[in-house]
């Protein structure tokens, strides 16, 4: 096999911006799930991050310009790793980018320990041999203390789709000529899966789910399903199996990445969440989870030691927290999207929180201050006991987070 071990390198990964692989966003989901964060307020070295695989490096250019610290990259694709380059010279960050693979920086004896290492979208599209690789790296590289950010795709959500991936994914490697191009090769994958569900193929009668789906799969951007679905390698994972790989390296659950996650009114049943509160192992409590939620897709945070911070603590260090409303507050939704489907926000908690972080995006727009520093959330919970509104601190969280 050749450099790109199976995975599609001939045509270009699509341009995303991940804000969950941001320093700061992983700090706040640790603090929610009550996990000591990243790097205390009093420490003076510099952040140390790696992020692996990082496509067009867009997310990883955005949070080395925009934060402080020191960041690394590897992408094995050298036009990528090229393109990314380019990208961080325009914006001067602190970035050091790499082309090699897995392996070849596995071997490396040059790496700083990191405080984080990011992966995004990598896990699931890799063979055995990379996924052990990415596991050396983080044995020998990541501190005590230091985070994993991994992203991928899962069962039971997946279960009843693969079939779906595997057919069009085997005609576009055997039924399908060269000639045609990639795109080509998905055009008539995806036309050939059409004619499947069209005979009245038992297995698409008994999922009318996937049929579906394939609907929606037909929709999307082909760049975006070159990777997706036709490389060699996929390998969606139920949560327990994903833990057993990094707990070789030492490497313990703390929290969901995704900050809806940590909001389970709007994911779970009142009886679905009482079976989640009685579960103490987090393995069994995440899987159990995965169950009610029928979860596709998950952006977890492991730790390499985790450490559960005292509550007097825990508040503390969330009241120092900075926050910047980055959207007008006419533009901010009333709605949020869960796996119970579309929930209305109380407008009782959520409209006056909007109406003092305003002050602060009016004054930043205005270049009154620097938009960097924000509001910490010490300063906007003083703010609402000056108005009539009657939130306490959990309301308060919980909005932040939704928002």
């Amino acid at each position: 096999m050749n450099w790109t071990s199976g995975y599609v390198a001939e045509i270009d990964y699509t341009y995303g911006y991940y804000r969950e692989l941001q320093p700061g966003l992983i700090d706040y989901a640790l603090l929610l799930a009550g996990q000591k964060p990243i790097r205390t307020l009093t420490e003076s070295e510099p952040l140390h991050y790696l992020e692996l695989g990082y496509g067009q490096g867009l997310s990883l250019n955005i949070h080395a310009a925009a934060s402080t610290g020191r960041f690394w990259g590897t992408d094995f694709n050298p036009s990528q790793a090229a393109g990314a380059a380019e990208m961080a010279q325009s914006c001067g960050s602190n970035l050091k980018l790499l082309d090699a693979s897995f392996e070849e920086l596995a071997l490396r004896d040059d790496l700083p320990v990191f405080d984080v290492i990011a992966l995004h979208g990598i896990w699931s599209w890799i063979s055995e041999i990379n996924r052990n690789h990415i596991v050396e790296i983080i044995k020998r590289h990541l501190r005590p203390g230091g985070v994993v950010y991994i992203s991928y795709n899962c069962t039971p959500g997946w279960s009843a789709a693969m079939p779906l991936r595997y057919l069009p994914s085997l005609h576009a490697e055997l039924a399908e000529g060269d000639a045609k191009g990639i795109v080509g090769k998905i055009d008539g994958a995806l036309a050939f899966a059409k004619q499947v569900v069209d005979s009245g193929a038992q297995f698409f009668k008994a999922n009318p789910a996937v049929a579906e789906r394939l609907k929606k799969i037909a929709e999307q951007n082909r760049n975006y399903l070159a990777h997706e679905y036709f490389n060699a390698d996929w390998h969606p994972m139920p949560f327990s199996d994903l833990a057993a790989w990094l707990e070789q390296a030492k490497l313990g659950f703390a929290a969901s990445a995704h900050l809806l996650d940590h909001v389970e009114a709007i994911h779970l049943p009142e009886s679905g969440a009482k079976m989640l509160a009685d579960q103490r192992h987090p393995v069994l409590r995440e899987t159990l989870r995965d169950y009610l939620v029928n979860q596709q897709f998950r952006r977890d945070l492991f730790v390499r030691g985790p450490r559960r911070l005292a509550g007097l603590e825990r508040m503390d260090v969330l009241r120092s927290l900075p926050l910047v409303l980055l959207t007008a507050p006419k533009d901010v939704s009333m709605k949020v999207q869960g796996a119970l489907g579309e929930a209305s926000l109380q407008e009782s908690i959520y409209r006056p929180l909007l109406e003092i972080m305003e002050q602060q995006f009016v004054a930043s727009n205005k270049g009154v201050h620097d938009i960097r520093a924000g509001m910490s959330i010490a300063d906007i919970e003083q703010g609402l006991k000056q108005t009539s509104s009657n939130i306490n601190f959990p309301q308060l969280l919980q909005a932040i987070t939704v928002f």
